[in-house]
C-alpha cells in the first residue's frame, strides 16, 4: 500500500494497469498534514480494508472518499 498525495502514484498504476498495491491519496489541504492522515486512517480503516486488499486508488478529501477499483481502464 502507497500513502502518498502525490497524484503521479495515479499515473503510474493506470499506465502498467496494476491490480496491487493499493493508494490511498490524500487530496486536500486539511489532509495533508501527517497527524490528520493518521488519525483518518486510525478511525476508518476497518471501513476501507476490503477494498485496499483488493487493490485500488482510494482518494480522500476532506468532504468526501472515492475509490477506484484496480486495474484502472
Amino acid at each position: 500500500m502507497i500513502i502518498s498525495a502525490d497524484t503521479d502514484f495515479s499515473f503510474i498504476l493506470s499506465d502498467r494497469q496494476a491490480s496491487k498495491p493499493s493508494l490511498i491519496l490524500f487530496r486536500d489541504k486539511m489532509t495533508k498534514k501527517p497527524a490528520d492522515q493518521i488519525e483518518f486512517l486510525i478511525d476508518h480503516l476497518h471501513e476501507l480494508q476490503n477494498e485496499l486488499e483488493k487493490g485500488c486508488i482510494m482518494t480522500i478529501r476532506s468532504n468526501r472518499v472515492r475509490v477506484r477499483e484496480l486495474p484502472l481502464f
